[in-house]
């Protein structure tokens, strides 16, 4: 009798933890941290989310670093993508650091999410707004990347820049009126009409544009005066500039974040 009560209380012990391993927890992302960052130049208080490659434990070399903007939003995609892109060593390793609100909702809409203005050089019709590049850029490069530099080991001499949609405003923007913080770009489904002028204005003053430049577009970028600017650029001689525009499969603006990420990394880190 005492054997069969023993093994009863066993069977129950266990199937009852087999209930307690069952409840939900949160997924957590594999070899991502997260610190907040305020910004005296903007105002706002930014949750920078980190990605750091599987050997960054183990190892002792510096890596090139992919700013990846809207990080409420393309974060979690972008880890992801680029494991299975250094998988399948398409790209090196690398690090993500990408700013984010922690909220996906802007002013308008009770929330704390400020792309519109960050990302804005100037006031875009499609969704206007109060420009807050220049701010936002001061953030970027006399608090954000010290502050990254400093913390991990990273090539100093080896970032990307990652933009989409209205984020890809700001892009385009440090390429041709910030060059040299960033030496790797990625551009998509943005205005990039907006950037003919300023892009004139650039080649009659310079020769050279140092710079790996992806440009992917699809329901945005795929204007007659888009597709003007695209050929133009890529039509100019400026000495150490690679550059390639590419219509995105499927073509629906919210399809290319994913899509234009991989397709751009390859391309930016290619020969």
């Amino acid at each position: 009798m005492k054997t069969l009560l023993y093994a009863f209380l066993l069977l129950s012990a266990t199937a009852l933890a087999g209930q307690s391993s069952s409840t939900p927890v949160p997924v957590t992302i594999s070899g991502t941290e997260v610190f907040t960052l305020p910004a005296t130049q903007t105002g706002s208080t930014y949750h920078i989310r980190v990605y750091l490659p599987e050997g960054y434990a183990t190892s002792a070399k510096k890596y090139p670093v992919l700013y990846l903007l809207d990080g409420d939003h393309a974060f979690a995609m972008a880890t992801d993508i680029v494991t299975y892109m250094q998988y399948g060593k398409h790209i090196p390793e690398l690090i993500i650091v990408s700013p984010a609100y922690n909220d996906k909702s802007g002013p308008d809409q009770g929330g704390l999410n400020e792309r519109r203005r960050d990302f804005s050089p100037f006031k875009w019709d499609a969704v206007p707004s109060d420009p807050g590049a220049e701010a936002y850029y001061a953030f970027f490069t006399e608090t954000l990347i010290p502050h990254i530099e400093k913390t991990y080991r990273t090539d100093p001499e080896d970032r990307t820049i990652w933009g989409y949609s209205r984020s890809g405003l700001f892009v385009l923007w440090t390429l041709f009126e910030k060059p040299g913080i960033f030496q790797r770009y990625i551009a998509l489904d943005t205005g990039f009409h907006l950037f003919s002028e300023l892009e004139e204005r650039y080649h009659s003053q310079q020769q050279s544009l140092p710079a790996s430049l992806f440009i992917g577009y699809g329901s945005v970028g795929n204007g007659k005066n888009d597709l003007a600017f695209m050929e133009t650029l890529a039509s100019r001689k400026y000495k150490k500039f690679r550059c390639e525009y590419l219509a995105l499969q499927g073509g629906k603006h919210l399809m290319i974040p994913a899509n234009g990420l991989a397709l751009g990394l390859e391309f930016v880190f290619g020969n």
